[in-house]
């Protein structure tokens, strides 16, 4: 049980959409209680490629820094396998970080 496996270190850049404008680095952390795991994920990086896909329009890139913070809570069954997920964003920070504000 557990997050995504190797998903601390370095992200794979993606080379298109919109992880690719600012994924850089990935940092997982585990805190598994019986049947359930919390991963708390932070991918962080530069603003260095157009954003598109949110609903304020396109924003150019600004070379900013970036840091997406997530929150996951999956429950694995008695087998092992994964019955449910939570996830948890804040996609109000990330837009404002990418210079949304006002928009």
């Amino acid at each position: 049980m557990g997050c995504s496996p190797g998903a601390t270190g370095p992200a794979t850049p993606r080379p298109a959409g919109n992880a690719s404008a600012v994924a850089s680095w990935t940092h997982v952390s585990e805190h598994p209680r019986g049947n359930y795991v919390a991963c708390q994920t932070s991918i962080g990086g530069r603003f260095v490629r157009e954003f598109t896909h949110g609903a304020v329009g396109a924003l150019p890139p600004t070379g900013d820094p970036v840091v997406f913070d997530l929150l996951n809570v999956f429950r694995y069954d008695g087998d092992g396998r994964l019955a449910e997920e939570w996830i948890q964003t804040d996609n109000r920070s990330v837009l404002r970080q990418l210079g949304a504000v006002g928009r």
